[in-house]
């Protein structure tokens, strides 16, 4: 009882502080249409199965085909993130532009690797689109997000596992939110986890820096593209 009574206090401590900015949000979201996505989208059906090759799609979701190893990273490919409403309406950020792919457009993935549980992040309505053949890699707890999924591998920090040839391993980074949350949210927003995959320790260290460098860009263009 006195756990549900503090989440309840952090929920209403949330909704107060950023209850009016989210809707003053939504309401200008009305004003505009959600821009198409820019220059020729990619062609994953071309790529080389002998190369390293990535796609960004937007925001945190990356396409990557790893030498014939299909991954895809935080996969949020919906016009909207956020609270399904009886599976008709969701309540939440709407995305400024187009993702270069749409859902249905994906090859038949190796895995999916989802760095943490924030909404636009961990899109259950995208993922809920996705066949249940496919590999889920999450963070520690955060199973229970992806259970309709047949295989599931959780990884702690310092933890790896094997796709296909290539090693993925759970980093322990810093998350850094725009605004001050409450203790119990703030406390989960730290503990996230960014992924790499690599077959050798210089292609490894070369990929997290081209990634880490992407999603930099990425952030600076929009918190929600």
């Amino acid at each position: 009882m006195e756990t549900q009574f503090a989440k309840l206090k952090t929920y209403a401590t949330f909704a107060r502080h950023f209850g009016g900015k989210f809707m003053r949000e939504r309401a200008q979201e009305m004003k505009t249409d959600v821009a198409p996505a820019p220059r020729v989208p990619p062609a994953p059906q071309l790529w080389d199965n002998e190369k390293l090759t990535v796609a960004w799609l937007g925001h945190a979701t990356l396409l990557i085909n790893f030498y014939g190893t299909w991954l895809v990273t935080d996969p949020a490919l919906r016009s909207r993130v956020g609270v399904s409403i009886a599976g008709l309406l969701t309540l939440g950020p709407r995305r400024l532009v187009q993702p270069a792919l749409a859902i249905r457009e994906l090859p038949r993935l190796d895995a999916v690797l989802l760095s943490h549980a924030h909404m636009d992040h961990t899109d259950m309505g995208t993922l809920g689109r996705l066949p249940r053949r496919t590999r889920m890699v999450v963070q520690r707890g955060n199973r229970d997000l992806v259970r309709r999924f047949r295989q599931v591998d959780e990884l702690s920090w310092g933890e790896s596992t094997e796709v296909g040839g290539v090693r993925v391993e759970s980093l322990e980074v810093n998350h850094w939110a725009r605004a001050p949350l409450p203790t119990a949210t703030a406390a989960t927003a730290d503990s996230c986890w960014k992924s790499a995959a690599a077959r050798s320790s210089s292609e490894e260290t070369r990929l997290i820096r081209n990634l880490s460098r992407l999603c930099a860009d990425a952030r600076r263009a929009s918190t929600w593209p």
